[in-house]
């Protein structure tokens, strides 16, 4: 699940998740983010051409994103040196971020309860 904590990710996706009136499932931000990623190399290359593009990619740098990691910033070649993973355990019946504790929403239960002792 998407639970954007930042900027403009978060009014990116708080509105879209007011729309559609729950909780984004994680593809969904990962979607959402790239459709914004490639927009704003666009909008920066002015074309298509794919030279002028792959030149404005190597100059992104956004630092407000609905995802976790660090800044989007793509290296010589094209990997996005500021990715990174979450962890995440399923708690109050839905996917919750447990690290990095930099973007995390609740402290991780471990070890985890066995399924019948859980209440």
């Amino acid at each position: 699940m998407v639970e954007p904590q930042v900027g403009a990710g978060a009014e990116g996706g708080g509105g879209l998740r007011e729309a559609v009136r729950r909780s984004l499932h994680h593809r969904v931000g990962l979607v959402l983010q790239g459709v914004r990623v490639i927009a704003d190399i666009l909008e920066r290359a002015g074309t298509t051409d794919p030279d002028k593009f792959v030149e404005a990619a190597r100059k992104t740098d956004i630092k407000e994103h609905v995802v976790s990691g660090g800044p989007i910033q793509f290296n010589e070649q094209g990997d996005n040196i500021g990715a990174s993973s979450s962890m995440v355990q399923i708690r109050e019946g839905r996917p919750r971020v447990i690290y990095p504790k930099e973007v995390a929403e609740i402290q991780p239960v471990y070890p985890i309860p066995k399924l019948w002792e859980r209440g």
